[in-house]
């Protein structure tokens, strides 16, 4: 599970450290260290598997040179050798890292995306350099950040303390010694150091806590220490991977040996007070299950016997309280969901915290005057230039109003501080004091800048209230921005600070969004008890119905939301996913053509390719993206064509795109794409520099958040959520329309079912309308000695009438508290005859009329049988299926289950069923009194009369219940099972990471060079070289020279009609020839000979010098075509083609004519998808390295793949050949099915005829 781990120290060169070796070490590579003339060698190091150098924005140019011209590892090397340089002390810190544990829940590409958020905000924002480097340790994945010291300059770097500015970027200064001269200014740390920890370990802590949610995990990790919890135990020390191999291989260090004496001692501490279980874990979920108390005594425990002992001791505390009770198939008696469990302490907060903010809403005090209000708006524009939407306005009017508590729900970028801005200038205008806070330091900042409220963070808050400083006002006004993420222990603290002061208290957030750190989710039970307005402005979506929907998916209404789209038609269920698939790229493509903005969405990788490959087949039929270049991208080899769409998949600043980006392809080269913004900017992308690219017709729910298109097709699957289902019905401006397969839903309910489902943090109060909370509240006020519910309410009901002719508003809400008070059995109301009513006030009934139930002769006998069911399998888990069964037969399907039901009814009515149920068949005296004392003494000697039959009524109407809530779960559990198949049988066929053959971007030497290579020429141009060689041999001496000059000439492109005129007409200007001449320039017979051999020597020189040319054009484009093949790998095979290839060995080691021989063989050739993947493969290999026939060739793989060595291409070349021979082999044993099933079909066809 995913744990906090953030280490952070410096490196000091007076330690005797190096920041360049450092370096070294975490890159695992060697670097020169240029200030001692070392080399730092770390190559054998292993397990760093990615590095970056993350850069601040507007760095100076040379930093930028560099990052585009080095390797990470290069970048690093010279970086810091530079710090080195510019530092000159001895005793110099050359800079700070940081180790951070990565959660082992998320991948390695999504903690790389965590770590690229944390980094870019913490440290690239403020102006560092931060390199980063993955060690992707066994169960210790983690990153190791190195953050530099000094700002950059044009120049180099600059000072380490630099001026603190305030909000005008001016320096702050200190007061001036002398009057009238300035005073000293005021200087900080760049880097900081102590000051920015605390902030730095709670935002890693908030940015992985962010990155599960995303991701779907609920879990989170804690930055704060066991003494800021308040729990006492030892903290535990790191002890790093070489401390484990070593305990591993039986040494014992004095760390592990120190190790688990703090184990021993925390689990001492443990097992003498077991309440610390349960605190730990309610330190971060409000509710929780067995499964959490067994992870977390599995920390401490080091024996079965000790996790067992404190398991039970723990489960046997009495501040336990069941919130609901786990869910059983009835039938099979499979565990369908765990028992929720909470604390009293974290119940009664909660509770105590909302009744608080309950309190606070009732005062009226806080209205604004209208024209103030509008005043304000309109100073606003004045001053801003731009008027607030009206959605704006309506929520400033709404939270200005005269409620003590304002709730805003403002989802992202709708402009929450800026409403803000204008509530501030409101309430100081009536001369309130408006401050703010939040969880965070950046946030509260943020709210500090952005609205001019002055705030702080929470715990700075409780610091200050806990010494008596800065406390709130009565007519104060607190603001609590990113509210969501606040826990409810925390919001229980502002809420009595609040209500203490009679101050007004507005939150501000979106419960749908962060989770808090610590236990509960109290924003959003805020929300839902006290109302909320809306800052949303959807005004994205053309229709109204459309708008009431996403407002509905943001109150977490999701149903109904999804049902609004049903009822209009825009959810389409066909008969199967694939079907589904073809409809949505169908309706799609209508789109497309008609030059609409439209996009295909997708919960998973594999859905969304391939949307996208069928989306591109169908532009292709259209007769679009004609000239398709090659472009190596992250995820695999791409073609893109001019007008395709194209989805950014990281961010760059350098090209100043972010993750989820898209763009239109509006001209295409091999490796270089120049594209178009949707937002109307150009960029170029090159391969070398960024290819982390893909199709953008279709893109994952989770990349299209923060888009906006016309027209939006969905794919709904299993796994999608209310979450999910908010984002994709959101991203539409005229219409959306969601498609699904039935053997996903087979029903329409069972669609909105699923993607209805929410997976947000739960507080205690998300099961306030449980028998057992009620009952827990009911406990909890009779524990107090406070009145019981009926005497409150008759307290309350008496005060009424008084108070109605001066109070009415306040006696509706005494009416609605009254109501509300009466949380767990229903109260017979009484009037005391000693308390005569109020003056003016209604009479009121002395006693209400009590109906007792109606026990028919047909009732009793199936409660009768329903008992007898009870007595025989009560304590045979084997046999309670039968109960189950019969309590559904009696309530649903017998003539007498109406009455039945009308039965239960009427006892639910009179008495608690959740205390009927608890006292079992045979109830003590006192608690039965107890349970009936309330009631008239004829319906007391009813229920005790009949009490066997009441009793099994009330557990049928309960396990009939549990039996229809199992059935629902039981499908969904089969149709999540459905869907694991599906996945486990699609991972057969997915392509692994590792490509057969890599691609090849660097090549050793040019086309040219290659081209012109003697040993690269065509056989026929050797041949007429040989042939121009040895006749130019009888006129020259050297032919050989003469040879090479007509070569070179090609070659660069001389003048070579030149050269061959001169052999023709001045043969003896190139050389010496055989033979001379005497002293009358006579020549002799040899020299006869050679001036007679001129001419043949001459026509096979231009022969040769011909094919040269033809040659080396061929060479080139054959060598070009090879370079741009192998720009794009060979992916690799996946299991399911493997397979293939296994079953085809096999087959081939038996007899050839045998039946277990042919069974192989058919079988292996049924599986069409891996064939087709077998196929593909064995067409890329033929056409890069086959000869003739196909067949690779050892030689074509040496020259395509020159940096490989021997052995490496040896296994490629053997693979390959592998990979072809089955390939053919397949196609051979299909023809000779195909030609047996023909010859047996003539066969029946000729007996046919015969008879």
């Amino acid at each position: 599970m995913a744990i906090y781990h953030l280490r952070a120290h410096q490196i000091s060169r007076g330690k005797g450290q190096s920041a360049v070796a450092a370096a070294a070490y975490r890159h695992a590579t060697h670097m020169n260290v240029a200030r001692s003339g070392e080399i730092a060698d770390y190559s054998r190091k292993k397990g760093c598997i990615h590095s970056e150098v993350a850069l601040p924005e507007g760095a100076p140019r040379w930093i930028h040179a560099w990052h585009d011209r080095y390797s990470p590892h290069e970048l690093a090397e010279h970086f810091w050798n530079r710090v080195e340089t510019s530092e000159k002390r001895d005793d110099a810190q050359l800079a700070h890292e940081f180790v951070v544990a990565l959660p082992v829940e998320l991948s390695v590409e999504q903690n790389k995306a965590l770590v690229r958020d944390f980094v870019r905000d913490q440290f690239a924002a403020r102006g560092q350099v931060a390199d980063w480097n993955y060690h992707d340790a066994t169960g210790n994945p983690h990153v190791h950040i190195m953050v530099a010291l000094r700002p950059l300059t044009e120049t180099g770097f600059g000072p380490k303390r630099v001026p603190v500015l305030d909000g005008d970027g001016e320096p702050v200064r200190r007061p001036p010694k002398v009057e009238g001269q300035k005073g000293e200014i005021v200087y900080q740390h760049f880097a900081g150091w102590r000051d920015r920890l605390p902030e730095i370990r709670a935002a890693w802590s908030q940015e992985v806590n962010r990155h599960l949610v995303e991701h779907g995990y609920d879990t989170t990790v804690d930055h704060r220490s066991f003494e800021d919890r308040d729990i006492p135990l030892e903290p535990t020390t790191h002890r790093g991977p070489a401390v484990d191999d070593m305990e591993a291989r039986g040494i014992q260090t004095e760390m592990v040996q120190q190790h688990h004496q703090v184990m021993r001692e925390n689990f001492r501490r443990l097992a003498e007070d077991p309440s610390l279980v349960v605190k730990m874990i309610t330190a971060e979920k409000s509710v929780f299950d067995e499964r959490d108390v067994a992870k977390l005594i599995h920390r401490y425990a080091s024996t079965s016997e000790e996790f067992t002992g404190l398991f039970l001791r723990v489960g046997a505390l009495d501040n336990l309280v069941t919130l609901s009770q786990e869910i059983r198939d009835p039938f099979t008696n499979k565990l369908l969901e765990r028992e929720k469990m909470t604390t009293r302490d974290v119940l009664h907060m909660e509770a105590r915290m909302i009744d608080g903010v309950r309190q606070r809403a009732t005062d009226q005090s806080f209205g604004a005057p209208p024209r103030r209000v509008e005043k304000a708006l309109a100073e606003f524009s004045k001053s801003h230039g731009f008027s607030l939407s009206d959605e704006q306005a309506m929520v400033v009017r709404a939270v200005t109003s005269d409620r003590g508590v304002s709730t805003v729900v403002g989802y992202a970028g709708a402009g929450k501080s800026t409403v803000m801005d204008v509530v501030r200038q409101v309430y100081e205008g009536q001369g309130r004091r408006v401050v703010g806070g939040a969880l965070a330091g950046k946030a509260a900042e943020g709210l500090s800048e952005s609205a001019g409220i002055e705030s702080r963070t929470l715990a700075s808050w409780r610091m200050s209230w806990e010494h008596d400083k800065h406390r709130l006002q009565k007519g104060d006004v607190f603001v609590l921005d990113e509210a969501g993420m606040v826990s409810s222990n925390d919001m229980a603290m502002l809420v009595d600070a609040v209500n203490a002061a009679q101050a007004k208290l507005i939150l501000v957030g979106d419960a749908r969004q962060l989770q808090p750190i610590q236990a509960g989710a109290a924003f959003r039970a805020i929300a839902d008890n006290t109302g909320f307005i809306e800052l949303t402005e959807v005004r994205r979506q053309s229709e109204a119905w459309m708008r009431d929907a996403s407002l509905a998916f943001g109150r977490g209404d999701s149903r109904a939301a999804l049902e609004a789209y049903a009822d209009k038609g825009h959810i389409h269920i066909l008969s199967h996913r694939d079907d589904a698939m073809s409809e949505l790229v169908g309706a799609w493509g209508a789109d497309w053509r008609a030059g609409a903005d439209t996009l295909m969405l997708a919960h998973t990788k594999d859905a969304v390719f391939s949307l996208n490959e069928r989306a591109r087949h169908i532009i292709k039929a259209h007769g679009g993206l004609q000239n398709e270049v090659s472009f190596d991208a992250v995820r695999g080899p791409r073609a893109f064509a001019v007008g395709d769409r194209l989805l950014f998949l990281e961010n760059d600043r350098d090209l100043g795109v972010k993750n989820g980006m898209l763009a239109t392809v509006e001209k295409a080269n091999d490796g270089i794409l120049d594209v178009r913004l949707d937002n109307g900017r150009a960029v170029t992308v090159n391969h070398e520099h960024y290819n982390n690219v893909d199709y953008g017709y279709a893109t994952t729910i989770h990349k299209s958040q923060g888009s906006t298109v016309d027209r939006v097709h969905v794919l709904a699957t299993q796994m999608m959520d209310a979450q999910l289902s908010y984002v994709a019905l959101s991203r539409h401006r005229q219409t959306v329309t969601l498609y699904a397969g039935r053997n996903d839903f087979p029903e329409t309910t069972d669609l909105l079912d699923t993607l209805s489902r929410d997976r947000l943090k739960d507080s205690t109060l998300a099961y306030e309308h449980t028998p057992d909370y009620q009952l827990e509240r009911d406990a909890f006020v009779r524990r107090r000695d406070l009145p019981d519910i009926g005497e409150l309410r008759d307290l309350w009901r008496r005060s009424l009438d008084a108070m109605r002719s001066r109070f009415a508003a306040i006696g509706e809400r005494f009416r609605a508290i009254s109501e509300r008070l009466s949380l767990a059995r229903p109260q017979a109301v009484e009037v005391s005859s000693n308390v005569p009513p109020a003056a003016g006030a209604r009479a009121v009934e002395a006693k209400r009329e009590i109906r007792l139930p109606e026990l028919t002769p047909a009732v009793s006998k199936a409660l009768s049988r329903l008992s007898e069911v009870d007595r025989n399998t009560k304590g045979y888990s084997g046999k309670r299926g039968r109960w189950f069964r019969a309590a559904e037969t009696e309530l649903t399907q017998m003539s007498s289950a109406t009455d039945l039901v009308m039965f239960n009814d009427q006892i639910a009515a009179l008495v608690s069923p959740v205390e009927v149920r608890s006292l079992g068949r045979d109830p003590d005296e006192n608690k039965f009194q107890s349970l009936v004392a309330h009631l008239p003494p004829s319906a007391q000697t009813f229920i005790k009369e009949n009490w066997q039959l009441v009793h099994v009524g009330q557990l049928a109407a309960d396990d009939k219940s549990r039996v229809d809530v199992a059935s629902v779960m039981v499908t969904e559990r089969r149709d999540a099972g459905l869907e694991a198949d599906y996945e486990k049988e699609r991972a057969r066929y997915r392509l692994p990471d590792e490509p057969l053959i890599p691609a090849v971007t660097k090549w050793p030497v040019s086309v040219e060079a290659v081209a012109r290579d003697p040993a690269n020429q065509a056989a026929v141009t050797k041949a007429l070289h040989q042939s121009a060689l040895q006749n130019m041999g009888k006129v020259w001496r050297d032919p050989a020279a003469i040879l090479d000059k007509l070569a070179a000439a090609v070659t660069d492109g001389s003048d070579v009609i030149q050269v061959l005129k001169a052999m023709d007409e001045n043969p003896a200007s190139l050389g010496d020839l055989h033979g001379k001449t005497n002293f009358l320039g006579r020549p002799d017979e040899e020299r006869k000979a050679a001036l007679a051999a001129v001419m043949p020597a001459t026509s096979s020189a231009d022969a040769f010098v011909g094919s040269l040319k033809v040659s080396i054009e061929g060479a080139e484009k054959s060598e070009r075509k090879l370079r741009s093949q192998m720009a794009a790998p060979i992916d690799g095979l996946s299991p399911a083609a493997k397979d293939v290839l296994a079953s085809l060995s096999e087959a081939s080691s038996l007899p050839e004519r045998s039946d277990e021989r042919r069974a192989l063989e058919r079988a292996a050739v049924e599986d069409r998808e891996a064939i087709g993947q077998l196929r593909g493969v064995a067409h890329d290999i033929s056409a890069r390295f086959g000869d003739g026939s196909g067949v690779p060739d050892r030689d074509m793989i040496a020259r395509a793949m020159p940096d490989l060595s021997p052995e490496e291409r040896s296994g490629i070349y053997r693979d390959a050949r592998q990979i072809c021979a089955a390939y053919d082999r397949c196609v051979e044993i299909d023809r000779t099915q195909r030609r047996e099933t023909r010859l047996e079909h003539e066969k029946s066809r000729y007996h046919s005829i015969g008879r």
